[in-house]
Formats: structure tokens, C-alpha cells, sequence
């Protein structure tokens, strides 16, 4: 008897562990809306009433702005990646039928997660640092943006909670900011010249790093796939820059080169020049691969509905598996 009440006082508290490591990344999606695992996630969820935490009474109708987030850490480590996001039809803030999520929300994901220290973060409850890419399809025209942050420590708060005093398109005059700040990189929304094609439309994002100029040639494949343009697009910019293009067709099956729908450059920090504050000055190609999320905003009114493939990862150091 004494034995089984250890066992079971035993399992009790592990339970309890690992319920309260695990609220933290339900806080981040705490409606459920985005599922998946390893390379294919998808998102769906009505929000058609507005979200409120507030689960009283009438508290959806009353949420002042009611835009529901979405965010889920994956285990995926890798330096880029190469990424098909699908828009499919939902509803729009007007609560009619949409094609390819007009109006609907926004869906990206997020790389480079790591926390101010520049080490690796096991978890959402402390503050990250992260790239961010996100498209939306706005009045029949698609958009991108793309975004580095600092500091950011609820990703359910909008723009992660970074003040709009915060959020900056020139250098930075603290690098790397102290507090919750972003780094817009894109300048907001831009269009992509894009017409969403009828209830589904899919655009590949192409994400990969300047690899450092001592770097093997075998590292430097690693950094990007032959068959993916990202690096060619930057020749010039700086070892330990991130660069990001946007494609209407896949860029792995392409018979010759495309010509990319949208493209940036997140430049690394210089002596001259501070860019976004990402420092790549000690940057390992063998030591450097951080975590990678997807999200989605659903706005007030909408239905959004879409997914996210992960087409191939870049610098594979471990198995793709989803987190715990």
C-alpha cells in the first residue's frame, strides 16, 4: 500500500511537470487552430465572432480588436528553409465566401529562434529573438513582409508586442535593443504582383543564409540547395545575412532560373553599419541551426483556412521531428 501511494504521489508530480512546461507553448495557440508534425502543418479556425481570453458571456462580440494568433514551435533545426504555404478558400472579414483567404489572416513562420544571449531556447516562456516572413492575400493581391524581433515574450500580444516607437526600418542605434523591438526589414506589407488563383493558391518562400567566406565549399552548399535561388539573388550581401525569396512555382522543379515575386535581405551587423542588429560575427555553420515556428493571424470576422509544407530544410543536423 505504502509503494502503490509513492507510484502514485510520484506520477502526480511528473504530471504536474509537465503540465505546467507544456501551458506555455497551449498559450500560444490555446484554440487549437494550427495542427501538424515534422514537415506539414495545416491551419483552420472561425473567427468569425471575434477571440477574447475571455471566455465569459458575450466576450468574443466585445474583444476590442478579436484577432485570433496562432503559434506552434516545431523541432524543425535547421539554418532556411524552403517553404510552400497554401491559401485556401475560407470566409472574409465581410463573412462571405473567400477564394484563397482574401481578407482572411495572415500566415508565415518564423526562424532563427534563439534567445537575446544568442543561445538556443527550449521553450516559449523565455524572450526570443526570430526572423519572421508572413502573406497574406489582401483585397485579391497577395502580400508579404518580412521582419526580424527582439525580445519578445508573448506571442499572442499584436506584433508581438512591439510598440510601434519600437519598430524600426533604419539601423539601430543599440544593437541588439534591450527591449521588445522589431527590425522591419520589408517596410510593412508589400504586393507581390501575385493574383491568388480561384479557392487555393500556393507560393513558395525561400529562406538561407550568407554563409561565412572561410566557410568549406561543403558547408556552403548546405546553406541553400542548388536548385534554390535565394543566394544568387544576394551575391553581395554580407557572410551571416539572411536572404529571402518569394516564388509563384516551386524553385526545386524549375527547368531554369525564376525570376523571384519578392525579395529582402536581413543584413547581418558590420562595423560600419548596424542593419537589423543581427550580429553573425561568430557564426558556425556546425553550431548555429535554431528552431523554426509556424503562426498564423486570423482577423476579426474571417475564416482562414491553409498550410504550411516544409519543401526541404537546409544544414539537416538532426531528425525532423515536432515538439513536445
Amino acid at each position: 500500500m505504502k509503494m502503490t501511494k509513492k507510484v502514485l504521489f510520484g506520477a502526480a508530480i511528473l504530471a504536474m511537470v509537465f503540465g505546467f512546461a507544456s501551458c506555455k507553448n497551449e498559450d500560444d495557440d490555446p484554440e487549437g487552430a494550427i495542427k501538424g508534425s515534422n514537415n506539414d502543418y495545416t491551419v483552420f479556425y472561425d473567427n468569425t465572432n471575434g477571440y477574447s481570453a475571455d471566455k465569459s458571456a458575450d466576450a468574443k462580440d466585445a474583444a476590442p480588436a478579436g484577432v485570433y494568433r496562432a503559434w506552434k514551435r516545431t523541432s524543425l533545426k535547421h539554418l532556411g528553409a524552403l517553404t510552400k504555404i497554401t491559401l485556401k478558400a475560407g470566409k472574409d472579414t465581410g463573412s462571405v465566401a473567400s477564394n484563397a483567404g482574401k481578407n482572411s489572416g495572415v500566415m508565415g513562420f518564423a526562424w532563427d529562434l534563439q534567445t537575446a544571449a544568442g543561445g538556443e531556447t527550449s521553450s516559449d516562456s523565455t524572450a526570443e529573438n526570430f526572423n519572421v516572413v508572413g502573406i497574406r492575400n489582401y483585397n485579391g493581391t497577395l502580400q508579404a513582409y518580412v521582419s526580424r524581433f527582439y525580445n519578445i515574450t508573448n506571442k499572442q500580444n499584436n506584433n508581438f508586442g512591439v510598440a510601434t516607437a519600437n519598430s524600426k526600418t533604419t539601423d539601430f542605434a543599440t544593437v541588439p535593443p534591450t527591449d521588445a523591438s522589431e527590425y522591419d526589414v520589408s517596410g510593412g506589407f508589400k504586393s507581390l504582383g501575385i493574383t491568388p488563383n480561384g479557392a487555393e493558391t500556393t507560393i513558395w518562400v525561400d529562406v538561407a543564409i550568407v554563409p561565412p567566406t572561410t566557410a568549406s565549399d561543403g558547408d556552403k552548399a548546405k546553406c541553400g540547395t542548388a536548385s534554390t535561388r535565394a543566394l544568387s539573388e544576394y551575391t553581395s550581401a554580407a557572410p551571416g545575412s539572411w536572404v529571402i525569396a518569394i516564388y509563384d512555382s516551386d524553385p526545386k522543379t524549375a527547368t531554369s532560373n525564376l525570376t523571384p515575386k519578392g525579395k529582402w535581405v536581413i543584413n547581418a551587423k558590420t562595423a560600419s553599419a548596424a542593419g537589423s542588429g543581427y550580429d553573425a560575427s561568430t557564426i558556425n555553420l556546425s553550431t548555429s541551426q535554431k528552431k523554426q515556428a509556424v503562426y498564423a493571424n486570423i482577423y476579426k470576422g474571417a475564416t482562414l483556412s491553409g498550410a504550411w509544407n516544409y519543401a526541404d530544410t537546409y544544414f539537416k543536423v538532426e531528425p525532423v521531428v515536432d515538439a513536445e
